[in-house]
């Protein structure tokens, strides 16, 4: 499971990038104009990267560092979450940990969050998260999952309107915004806790971040800069270390 989860979140950040579909065995070629599997045997993560010296063992291209970050983010947060979320919910949870680690370099690198991982975790999320209330009989989990859901993907969509309106360009991109939609509902399922974990690690960031971008000259205030990043911290914080972050801020 955890080769799979690497290896998919690197074939989907350099094929979703290109606006191509994920293909199996799940495995790049990394800088080639068509992306192409290679063998099974040749998939196991960080092993094959340093057996084969860094480069795509199909056609000798160097393999970004920044895929093999990927590889080992996506197996530590699906450690992580199925140590701090046992049970029904990881279906739940590891799909948005997994997309935490995926969109955040499309992000960085393209300004983007693809409509292949936003569209189909929304819709997977509204029915995990319905059925996890309908067998646990938690409807009021289920009304904070949608109100959160539904309230961050309005929220930022407000935020994006208000930026336009007074700059003449929207300030969050959509994709964001469709993405904000399960990354809301799965805060929400997990409880009030982890929705103000979220919030407080996102809104931390983006503010150190940015202010850091200022203050160094590479942006300004009003500076269009990617959001994905900070939702990806946000989420990955308030999901796996809301109850820390709880206890150490209020004891």
């Amino acid at each position: 499971m955890a080769v799979v989860s690497a290896h998919l979140a690197t074939t989907a950040v350099v094929r979703w990038s290109r606006d191509q579909a994920v293909r199996t065995p799940p495995h790049p070629c990394c800088v080639g104009p068509e992306p192409h599997p290679v063998a099974w045997s040749r998939v196991v993560p960080l092993a094959s990267w340093l057996q084969h010296r860094g480069r795509c063992p199909t056609c000798a291209a160097t393999i970004p560092r920044t895929l093999l970050a990927v590889e080992v983010a996506s197996i530590g947060v699906l450690v992580a979450g199925v140590a701090v979320h046992p049970g029904l919910q990881l279906l739940l949870v590891l799909p948005v940990l997994w997309s935490a680690v995926v969109a955040t370099p499309i992000d960085l690198a393209h300004r983007i969050i693809p409509n292949r991982l936003t569209h189909p975790l929304a819709l997977w999320s509204l029915a995990v998260v319905t059925v996890l209330a309908a067998t646990s009989g938690q409807w009021s989990q289920w009304r904070l999952a949608m109100v959160a859901g539904f309230g961050l993907a309005g929220g930022l969509l407000a935020v994006s309107l208000v930026y336009e309106l007074l700059r003449g360009q929207p300030g969050i991109g959509m994709g964001d915004i469709k993405w904000g939609l399960p990354i809301g509902i799965t805060v929400g399922w997990l409880g009030i806790g982890s929705v103000l974990v979220w919030l407080y690690a996102t809104v931390a960031v983006s503010l150190v971040v940015m202010v850091g971008l200022v203050v160094t000259g590479r942006a300004r205030i009003a500076s269009r800069v990617p959001y994905g990043p900070y939702l990806a911290f946000g989420v990955v914080v308030g999901i796996l270390f809301a109850q820390p972050v709880l206890d150490l801020l209020y004891g």
